[in-house]
C-alpha cells in the first residue's frame, strides 16, 4: 500500500494484510523537489530590487515569461529590461498611465532635466514555469504552470526601486501537486493509494 505523508510518497512493503498484520517497517520514501526556475520565482517574490538588478534578473530568467492574450511576451519584457538599463543612471520624474493598462515612466538625465525619456511599464506578466523536477528526455516539453505576477515599483530619492508579486502561488502548487498524485495513482495500479498520516 502506499501512504502520503506531509509532501512525501510513501510506499509501506510490509502493510498489514487483509487478514493479516504487518510490521510496516519496510519502506521506500519519495519526497517531490521543487523545480529551480519555481525557487528562483518564489524566493525573489515581494523583494525590492534596484532598477538595473531588476532588470539583470528579468534578462536571467527571460525563458520563464509567458505571453497571452493580456500578457507581454519575453520579448516584451526584454526590451522593458533594456530600458531600464539604459535609464540605471537617470532620475525619476513622472509617470504616466496609458489607455491600455500600462504605465509609461518619465526619466531625466541628472545633468540635463530638459531631456525626457519614455519608458513603458507592464502592469502584469505571466509565467510559464514548472511546480516540481522531473527527469525528461532531450527536447522533451517541460511541464510549465500559469502563474500571473504584478509589477510594482516605489520611488525613492529620485531612484525606481522594482518587485513583483506572484499571484496565489499557494493554489499553483496544489494544482501541480495534486497532478502529481495523479500521476502515481495511476502509476500504482490495483494498489491502493491513502492520503493521510504515515503513523
Amino acid at each position: 500500500s502506499s501512504d502520503v505523508c506531509s509532501s512525501d510518497l510513501q510506499a509501506v512493503f510490509d502493510e498489514h494484510g487483509q487478514a493479516t498484520a504487518g510490521w510496516r517497517k519496510h519502506r521506500a520514501i519519495f519526497t517531490p523537489r521543487t523545480s529551480v526556475e519555481w525557487g528562483i520565482w518564489t524566493g525573489s517574490n515581494k523583494k525590492e530590487q534596484g532598477q538595473l538588478a531588476f532588470a539583470e534578473f528579468l534578462e536571467s530568467n527571460e525563458k520563464d515569461i509567458a505571453a497571452g492574450d493580456r500578457f507581454p511576451s519575453s520579448l516584451d519584457m526584454m526590451k522593458m529590461a533594456s530600458e531600464f538599463e539604459a535609464t540605471a543612471d537617470k532620475r525619476f520624474k513622472s509617470k504616466i498611465r496609458a489607455q491600455s493598462g500600462g504605465v509609461t515612466l518619465e526619466y531625466v538625465n541628472t545633468d540635463d532635466e530638459a531631456t525626457v525619456e519614455r519608458m513603458r511599464l507592464f502592469d502584469r506578466f505571466q509565467l510559464g514555469i514548472p511546480v516540481f523536477w522531473s527527469l525528461r528526455e532531450a527536447g522533451a516539453p517541460v511541464e510549465a504552470w500559469p502563474i500571473e505576477a504584478r509589477l510594482k515599483y516605489r520611488v525613492q530619492q529620485g531612484a525606481v526601486v522594482f518587485w513583483y508579486d506572484l499571484l496565489r502561488p499557494d493554489m499553483v502548487h496544489e494544482s501541480a501537486a495534486l497532478a502529481l498524485i495523479a500521476k502515481v495513482r495511476a502509476g500504482l495500479g490495483a494498489v491502493p493509494l491513502r492520503m493521510g498520516s504515515c503513523t
